[in-house]
């Protein structure tokens, strides 16, 4: 056996290992929203820094909130230079100190923004699971020992930049010391084209078909030298096309024609080489009002965390007015009361049948519904975030609910617990 095909070693677990702190995003992204001055926070630790040259969880905290300003060459600076020296960090949250917990997770992620990794720390803040995060470096080795953990948590979300992590997690996971949630191989099957290609045909799911396409093939379909259907089978113009690896409605477009399309790429000028296109689907409901659902999956059982509702098709919760328009607030709150007996239950077979073709512990959906009854699925992964740091005072329906699905997700690490090391 050559020395490349040498498995890579898992480090022994280190029962009494000193782990650094970090607050983490979930803590410092509560603090920005509910109001506080995150570039004072930034003061802080810079200043933290000069007294202490290299502290790598410092650094960490710092990267997340330069990340939050859209300081992005920095974040990424600084993240790369406390991982050189530090790769296991515990997440201390709210609390601001290692307080007791019944049981511990271990999430292996990937260097990066926030769509890079499952946001566990909003889940899990205040509660009696802790987290520690194990960050797999393209190009470093692991730590020297890990951290005792209960359950591992692959948490690594699909992205091109992801996929040689992935890769690197499919040979270490069935030899992981410990019982491990998220299957990578399984995750690494979710990017858009993806998706749509596992729910293709199943009965009562709407995943529109979509296609990845460079920009080349994007030009050739706006000056007509490529038939629209030649690269996307059966499909007309409204199509939408947005750019491989955009999020949060980032680059998205509804295209209407050929011209459209030539002046939506001269928009980027170069700086693109992939997008995927799909057809638009007009999904307004009879009251003439767009409705978006973010659903998350534990073992295969859905919670709702959201219900958006938008007179524009392209919908996110925080540009739908949810907290300037009482109805859509009044909606919302029935819609999650009334979830596992309404909405659910009408999608039974098919929210059962995306679990089973996706096949994760663990991951969240953004979807509607047709007129014609189907769920449509817009994308399934696992960093959306779950969060409950809506204000109460608007939203009181939101606390309760978000509550249950945290317990629910504890209640999915307490089960996994009893695995066999390893076992997925």
């Amino acid at each position: 056996m050559s020395s490349s095909e040498i498995p890579e070693s898992i480090p022994p677990i280190d029962p009494q290992l000193k782990v650094p702190t970090i607050l983490g995003n979930g803590a410092l992204f509560k603090f920005g929203v509910g109001g506080g001055d995150l570039n004072k926070v930034i003061a802080f630790y810079q200043d933290e820094l000069r007294q202490r040259p290299g502290d790598a969880a410092c650094q960490v905290d710092l990267a997340l909130l330069y990340l939050f300003l859209q300081r992005k060459d920095e974040a990424y600076q600084t993240q790369a230079q406390a991982l050189e020296r530090q790769r296991v960090f515990r997440v201390v949250g709210t609390a601001g100190k290692v307080v007791p917990v019944r049981q511990r997770v271990l999430a292996l992620v990937a260097p990066g923004d926030f769509t890079n990794n499952a946001q566990l720390e909003f889940i899990l803040d205040g509660g009696n699971v802790g987290l520690d995060v194990l960050y797999l470096v393209p190009g470093l080795p692991l730590p020297d020992a890990l951290p005792e953990h209960d359950v591992a948590f692959v948490a690594v979300n699909e992205s091109d930049e992801n996929l040689p992590v992935l890769q690197r997690l499919v040979d270490l996971v069935p030899r992981w010391p410990r019982p491990v949630l998220n299957a990578p191989e399984r995750i690494a099957r979710l990017s858009r084209n993806g998706v749509a290609t596992l729910l293709h045909a199943v009965p009562n799911v709407c995943a529109p078909a979509v296609r990845r396409v460079t920009a080349s093939d994007v030009q050739s379909i706006a000056t007509g030298e490529v038939d629209l259907g030649d690269l996307l089978p059966e499909a007309s113009y409204p199509i939408i096309v947005r750019p491989v690896g955009a999020h949060g409605g980032k680059g998205l477009a509804k295209i209407d024609s050929g011209a459209e399309l030539s002046a939506y790429l001269q928009d980027f000028n170069g700086s693109i080489a992939n997008f995927f296109i799909a057809p638009f689907i007009d999904y307004r409901g009879a009251d003439g009002l767009f409705r978006k659902y973010r659903i998350v999956f534990f073992e295969g059982e859905p919670f709702l965390c959201h219900m958006a509702l938008s007179t524009h098709w392209m919908i996110h919760y925080l540009n739908a007015g949810m907290a300037e328009d009482e109805s859509k607030r009044a909606a919302e709150a029935h819609a999650m009361e009334t979830f596992h007996e309404d909405f659910a239950r009408r999608h039974q077979s098919a929210l059962a049948a995306v679990a089973a073709r996706l096949a994760l512990d663990y991951f969240v959906i953004d979807c509607s519904e047709l007129p014609d009854g189907r769920l449509l699925l817009f994308e399934a992964d696992i960093a959306m975030v779950i969060h409950s740091m809506d204000p109460p005072a608007i939203f009181p329906y939101k606390q309760p609910n978000m509550e249950k699905v945290f317990d629910a997700f504890r209640a999915m690490i307490g089960r996994a617990s009893s695995r066999s090391p390893g076992d997925l």
